[in-house]
């Protein structure tokens, strides 16, 4: 017996509401998707008022009717009214788009006030598209939501919600065709409008294409996935009891490859290749002509493809393209044929979406990357309490998605520790430096970078760190001295052991036996029992080191330690030979002749002046010695 039967004491057939059969052919039982209020149940052949008992599932009306709810009304002035208004509106929506970027043509100033507003906009209608997609997943949503849901297919090109059946009654193929054509409906009234413009204001200028261009790929990028969502209608289709199938969007049409359901699926797939062409050429032009284009400064070019970057903070211009790849997976999702499959695809679309935002923040204005992730945040939300109410749920597809992540996951874990385990080994025998520079700043900053050049053109063994060129994350800078580093260099300046970072890396090389050797600066006193008691009178925000697990015993025993570690005395002027002496000491290596000697010892007397009045200047400001650090970059 066919779900949605019920035999009653005499053997007739009576059907369960929301299910539907011919008198012809009363076991042929269909289920009455998306408004199954269409379907009374009762005898076969019944449907709601106005329905016509021919077409499957009661999915038609009759003629000079229009559906309303599950019942069909007949048209009335209103109805003519809403498709005038909805035309007119769509009509000064495109006129408004086409002076925004005229605008944009024919100016070059920044993004005004109103861009976190039109950026807003922009997201709110991906948001409610995405919905639309959502909403083909057959989830059983509850009242209000679900007529919410259904408002929104305006924005999926759903023509029965303008009534437009009582102006041009259409069969489901000629009803498919003209919501596929739609767009290019849009793009005939840009065209319109932009000769208009042309011929009221702007005689003599010429076509100014890149305007018409820029309208037009304006119009696409917004509705992308209502375009490509309404294209693939024919290959998405409901699944009956009777073991059939019509298609989700016409239930009228049985999904067999066969007579309507055929022309239909040409027709999708023919135009398939507008949204797939224009995704082509939108990644080109980002990919491949932008680069040449900033390198030209070919601003006009730029400007005309500005519905691609204007959204996107300079320099992530890339995201037009990852967001509309973005839309085209959201599109693809009610594709898959399980529901468990369909949710999966979505999450892990929302979820990429998530990560990406969160990391590139691309959007050119901060507060609408903030309002991203919120909404992607509610996306998530919405699909996940829906997953509790998805009907036909297919429970081995389900078991395996969960066999499959939690396989991944435990591989994951085995492979971190592996990682880890390797990882540890291999930095017993590797440092990534040879060499960690501990300096202060204010007072051996330029010190420290010549001392790192002159390492470092002993060859490639010999890689120094230097906090400013190599640290990205302050809370790795003790991990570091303790795992990176073979050979922890301090620079002894007068007031060194007074800075509490400078302290903390000698602690972190203290503790994990980081072989330290010590260049002494003139001025530098080697720390006494006295100067150690009174440590925190003296440095009252080492306490702060705390954070990192560094404790003032740590500090005072370092302290004390630091009067046993290796020494190199460092001479109060620089000149070629004490350099070299240095870094011969602290290598064991002779520096390679050079082929040129003149214009090596020629500039190493520029770097050495430039050392020499740092080192004559430290008592003065600030300002003056990162001007000399800026000249040893340079140099």
């Amino acid at each position: 017996m066919h779900a949605g039967v019920q035999l009653s004491w005499v053997h007739q057939l009576h059907l369960l509401p929301g299910f539907f059969s011919s008198k012809e052919e009363p076991g042929m039982i269909f289920q009455c998707f998306g408004e199954p209020e269409r379907c009374p149940g009762g005898d076969p052949g019944t449907c709601a008022a106005g329905r016509d008992v021919d077409s499957i599932a009661c999915s038609t009306c009759l003629d000079g009717l229009h559906a309303d709810g599950g019942v069909c009304v007949p048209c009335e002035t209103g109805d003519y009214f809403l498709i005038i208004v909805v035309t007119l509106l769509v009509c000064a929506g495109i006129v408004v788009l086409y002076v925004v970027s005229l605008r944009k043509g024919q100016k070059s100033a920044q993004p005004g006030s109103l861009l976190i507003a039109a950026l807003g906009l922009g997201q709110m209608i991906t948001v409610v598209q995405q919905l639309t997609v959502i909403q083909q997943f057959k989830i059983q949503w509850g009242e209000p939501f679900s007529s919410m849901l259904v408002s929104f297919d305006i924005f999926a090109f759903d023509l029965d919600l303008i009534s437009l059946g009582c102006v041009a009654p259409m069969a489901p193929v000629a009803k498919f065709t003209m919501r596929t054509l739609l767009v290019l409906v849009f793009f005939a009234v840009a065209c319109l409008v932009h000769f208009f413009f042309i011929a009221m204001f702007q005689k003599g200028k010429g076509l100014q294409l890149s305007v018409l261009g820029g309208t037009v790929g304006t119009l696409f990028m917004i509705f992308f996935i209502s375009v490509c969502s309404s294209l693939l209608a024919p290959f998405r289709c409901y699944a009956h009891p009777n073991g059939r199938s019509t298609v989700q969007a016409y239930h009228s049409v049985l999904c067999d490859m066969n007579n309507e359901h055929l022309q239909m699926s040409l027709v999708g797939g023919l135009c398939c290749l507008l949204p797939i062409a224009f995704l082509t050429v939108c990644s080109y032009i980002t990919l491949v002509k932008l680069p040449s284009w900033i390198a030209d400064g070919e601003v006009k070019l730029i400007r005309s493809c500005s519905f691609l970057f204007m959204r996107f903070r300079p320099g992530a211009e890339v995201y037009s393209v990852l967001f509309s790849v973005r839309n085209a997976l959201v599109v693809l999702c009610p594709l898959l044929p399980s529901a468990s499959g369909r949710i999966l695809c979505m999450n892990l679309v929302l979820y990429g979406s998530l990560v990406m935002v969160a990391y590139g923040k691309p959007w050119r204005a901060t507060l609408c990357n903030t309002l991203d992730l919120f909404l992607l945040a509610g996306m998530l939300v919405i699909l996940d309490m829906g997953s509790l109410f998805v009907l036909n749920i297919d429970g081995p597809s389900t078991a395996a998605i969960c066999i499959v992540f939690s396989t991944v996951m435990f591989i994951s874990i085995v492979a971190a520790v592996f990682y880890g385990i390797a990882k540890h080994v291999m930095l017993k025998y590797h440092k990534p430096f040879r060499y960690f520079v501990c300096h202060q700043k204010n007072a051996a900053g330029s010190y420290a970078r010549l001392l790192k050049i002159e390492l470092q053109k002993r060859g490639p063994r010999f890689s120094t760190f230097i906090d400013c060129d190599d640290l990205n994350d302050l809370t790795k800078l003790f991990s570091y001295v303790g795992q990176d580093t073979q050979t922890l260099l301090i620079l002894g300046s007068p007031q060194i052991l007074t800075r509490k970072w400078c302290v903390g890396e000698m602690v972190t090389g203290r503790i994990e036996n980081v072989h330290t050797v010590l260049l002494t600066f003139p001025g530098f006193v080697m720390p006494d029992e006295s100067f150690i008691e009174t440590y925190t009178t003296l440095v009252p925000d080492i306490t702060e080191l705390a954070n990192y697990n560094i404790g003032l015993d740590e500090v005072k025993e370092t302290l004390r330690w630091i009067n046993t570690v290796s020494t190199v005395d460092v001479p109060a002027l620089i000149h070629p030979e004490t350099i070299t002496d240095v870094v011969n000491a602290l290598t064991d290596t002779r520096r390679a002749a050079s082929t040129n000697v003149d214009a090596h010892q020629e500039s190493c007397k520029q770097q050495l002046q430039y050392a020499n009045a740092c080192n004559n200047m430290l008592t003065l400001h600030p300002v003056v010695l990162l001007c000399c650090d800026a000249l040893l970059r340079s140099g």
